[in-house]
């Protein structure tokens, strides 16, 4: 049977974000970009090489991190698009290997690779200076599989969240190298975590689902954000500065907005804005009044399970919005 992949790049547009934020950035095949929000040019492209699989702001705003496939994470200067750093991750063999999701803590960078992370110091390149394996057997603890998403603890930052493609969610210590907590949730997995601002909750996307929300405390799922998300993509929810709103997309074009006072075992949202675009929305971010939305998603129009009109195209596009 022969498929047909109907997609096309897509380039996000975005101003430089504001300290200590981190945001989506455009992720167009085997390209990196920053644009204005100010207008619809582009500041800067460069070729990574391979598919872009991930991108973190560097806090001070300066530079950002992206890792693509078969190559080192890269830092870029954000005014002028130019590689100023290159973190090898590596293999047992010593091969170069893609991270699939980066993340920085204080002045570590961190990589999430196959059954282990790997812990840069930003101002040395090169090899990692220390590895942290996903799941301790001594204790039990840790996630399993890959790593699809990690999450700095805004309170301590010795801690950070991972979430990947196992039903696993883990909470690890730089200073002692291992996971300190662990939780259990959907056996989907999860493409996206986040901590609320007191870090007391981790909210983490399901992979063609809704949006849960652990409690650290109780190390136990204690909320769901139900959402229309039948995608297998990567999805990216956001929250806004004050701690309260949570915004996500959804598989029919739709932005949802949640309440996360709300102590309801299950939230629905307190907004909706319908047809913001004709085809999925897997990625949201805020920053201030703005928000960036990435749209569309790989269709495979023979497949029989899929229920499209054969006419239907799928589009990858990005919309600013105020």
């Amino acid at each position: 049977m022969t498929t047909e992949e109907s997609s096309q790049d897509s380039m996000s547009q975005m101003s430089e974000p504001e300290p200590e934020s981190t945001s989506k950035l455009s992720l167009r095949a085997e390209r990196s970009g920053i644009g204005s929000l100010l207008s619809s040019e582009v500041q800067w492209k460069h070729n990574t090489g391979g598919l872009v699989l991930d991108t973190y702001w560097e806090h001070s705003g300066k530079g950002v991190f992206s890792t693509s496939r078969l190559r080192p994470i890269q830092l870029f200067e954000t005014e002028t698009g130019d590689i100023i750093g290159a973190y090898n991750g590596k293999d047992s063999g010593d091969n170069i290997k893609e991270a699939m999701c980066v993340g920085q803590s204080e002045n570590t960078l961190i990589g999430g690779f196959k059954n282990h992370f790997q812990l840069w110091d930003i101002e040395y390149t090169g090899s990692a200076l220390s590895t942290i394996k996903y799941y301790d057997q001594s204790f039990n603890t840790g996630i399993t599989g890959i790593s699809m998403s990690l999450v700095c603890h805004p309170t301590m930052p010795d801690l950070f969240g991972a979430v990947g493609t196992t039903s696993l969610l883990g909470i690890y210590s730089k200073k002692w190298g291992n996971a300190v907590s662990t939780m259990e949730g959907s056996s989907r997995g999860y493409t996206n975590c986040r901590f609320s601002l007191d870090g007391v909750k981790l909210y983490a996307s399901e992979r063609c689902g809704d949006i849960h929300c652990f409690d650290t405390r109780m190390n136990m799922m204690t909320q769901i954000l139900k959402r229309e998300m039948t995608t297998n993509h990567r999805t990216r929810f956001d929250i806004d500065p004050s701690g309260r709103l949570l915004y996500s997309g959804t598989s029919s074009g739709a932005v949802v907005v949640y309440d996360l006072h709300d102590f309801n075992e299950e939230i629905q949202p307190v907004l909706s804005l319908e047809h913001v675009a004709s085809r999925c929305i897997p990625c949201v971010s805020v920053r201030g009044n703005k928000m960036v939305l990435c749209t569309g998603q790989r269709v495979f129009p023979d497949d029989p399970l899929l229920k499209e009109d054969d006419d239907v195209e799928m589009m990858d596009t990005t919309v600013v919005a105020t």
